[in-house]
């Protein structure tokens, strides 16, 4: 008699099979008709995704950090049920004392590879989140760039391509080359912050970067010399990142790599 929790044997080898082929032919379906990220439109694909509004109140009864509250109203979807809806609220860190330290080993050869982009995307779209933090925080001070900066090496000054610590920014303006400065900086080179109860606290997404030897960063010529020293707003800033992903035809990266940073970056 079969057994229907334990079949026999050549039962499984055949279901095994058939579901090995079947996915097996989806991932050649999608080899071949690659969809391209780049077509999305993902500002506005989750228009009723849960969001920070601007002047958010803040709970400040703790002296050691902010936070927000959001409430999440549950019912049923469409059809016959009797469920009653019900709500649930939900308390959101909104700062950190202590940057997020960021040990960071670059290697040449996997810069190259699909993926190999991950931690500079991430840094960089740690400052965007910051500067969008700033934006939406009431009483968060402007964004500051500190005395940290990145090597920089006008033409590659006698670099070789293949140190690990070399990253090519390209043809870029000195805005975005100071940027980039300081997002790939030793230690700080940036500061999101805000005052409370007698000291400053950081963006959740504020890091510090740690590395053997410090990145050099090399650019061709710049487009403009607006001699522009503040750092740039978040949607300037994520241009920058998409100017980089071009350039390095590594699109695809940028976005995912957006999400990794606000999912994992923030404590």
């Amino acid at each position: 008699m079969e057994d229907g929790l334990q079949p026999e044997r050549a039962i499984l080898e055949e279901y095994y099979e058939r579901g090995y082929r079947l996915w097996h032919g989806l991932y050649l379906a999608a080899l071949s008709d690659l969809l391209d990220v780049r077509g999305l439109d993902f500002q506005n694909a989750f228009p009723r995704h849960p969001y920070f509004v601007p002047e958010l109140h803040l709970d400040k009864s703790s002296g050691a950090e902010l936070h927000a509250w959001g409430t999440s109203t549950w019912k049923p979807s469409s059809g016959d049920c009797s469920l009653p809806s019900f709500e649930k609220r939900y308390q959101f860190p909104v700062t950190q004392q202590d940057p997020l330290v960021v040990s960071l080993k670059i290697n040449h050869h996997r810069l190259r590879k699909a993926g190999g982009q991950i931690s500079l995307l991430m840094l960089g779209w740690a400052h965007v989140l910051s500067q969008r933090w700033i934006e939406l925080i009431p009483g968060a001070r402007a964004m500051e760039y500190t005395n940290n900066s990145a090597t920089l090496s006008d033409g590659g000054g006698g670099f070789k391509k293949t140190d690990s610590r070399v990253i090519d920014l390209g043809v870029i303006t000195d805005e975005a080359l100071r940027w980039w400065a300081a997002v790939l900086a030793p230690g700080e080179g940036w500061a999101a912050r805000i005052h409370h109860n007698g000291q400053d606290l950081r963006s959740p997404w504020s890091v510090s970067l740690q590395t053997a030897k410090n990145l050099i960063l090399t650019f061709q010529t710049t487009r403009s010399r607006g001699g522009r020293t503040s750092p740039p707003s978040y949607s300037t800033a994520a241009q920058y990142i998409a100017d980089y992903a071009k350039y390095h035809g590594i699109q695809d990266q940028s976005r995912a790599e957006a999400l990794l940073a606000l999912s994992s970056l923030a404590q």
